[in-house]
């Protein structure tokens, strides 16, 4: 069960020197403030932002105010390929080449906050309120796997320098969808927010220590688990592609 309301006052922030902003978290039942990792200013908000809270999280909608960079198309490192009968992975839901997609409905919503700070729940609530659909980590890992070959472009691009991925790239990737939420989304936050100014942002917060150990036995042991890589390996379809992708967040 939501509450929602209105509150605000005049923003500011540290981040990519943006004067009016953001993100931020407003009567958090909890300590750590994602904001705060992602090198936010979280002391104040703008007017009219909407802010809903559960018995576990806090979450606050604002206004951002970046301009729209645009960033040249790079080439695909890995190339898309249909799924083998061989594949035992996952039981995907589809095999869509994302790099052949483009925007069809506008970005709403970008859910900043880290993964495992209810990230799930919240992709479910923001489809009830009408956001649809919303990108997760589910979206990748189960229910299109093609969408991991975007990924590693796109943190190929941000962290080894290799090309570059830009507005254009996320319309592909995630143009289907009004809002996104979780990992790998949230490695571009700076990125995310430029492409996508329109966009409201959202961040969930969790207790860090409770957070550290949810993310050891969910996030960091899936991408360091010994089956997945073995399958990875082997050339199975789905893993050949998850794998590579979760690892290189580490």
């Amino acid at each position: 069960m939501f509450n929602f309301f209105l509150a605000g006052e005049q923003a500011s922030s540290r981040y990519h020197n943006i004067p009016k902003s953001l993100v931020f978290t407003l009567e958090a039942p909890h300590t750590i403030n994602t904001a705060a990792l992602l090198g936010i200013d979280s002391r104040s908000c703008l007017a009219d932002t909407l802010h809903f809270s559960s018995s576990n999280s806090s979450y606050i909608l604002c206004d951002n105010t970046l301009n729209n960079h645009d960033s040249s198309v790079m080439a695909p490192f890995q190339p898309y390929t249909t799924k083998p009968s061989t594949d035992f992975f996952t039981n995907y839901e589809t095999e869509i080449n994302r790099r052949e997609c483009r925007r069809v409905v506008p970005m709403k919503v970008l859910a900043l906050g880290l993964g495992r700070t209810g990230t799930a729940s919240l992709r479910t609530a923001l489809v009830e309120l009408g956001f649809s659909d919303c990108y997760h980590m589910m979206s990748a890992s189960v229910e299109n796997p093609p969408d991991c070959l975007m990924w590693s472009d796109a943190l190929a691009a941000k962290y080894d320098g290799v090309g570059t991925f830009g507005r254009e790239q996320w319309d592909q990737l995630f143009g289907h969808c009004q809002a996104i939420c979780d990992w790998p989304c949230v490695a571009f936050a700076k990125e995310l927010i430029e492409a996508y100014p329109e966009a409201k942002v959202l961040v969930t917060t969790r207790e860090v220590n409770s957070w550290h150990a949810s993310t050891m036995k969910t996030v960091h042991w899936r991408a360091t688990e010994p089956e997945l890589k073995l399958a990875a390996a082997m050339g199975d379809w789905a893993a050949g592609m998850y794998q590579p992708m979760i690892s290189s967040m580490l």
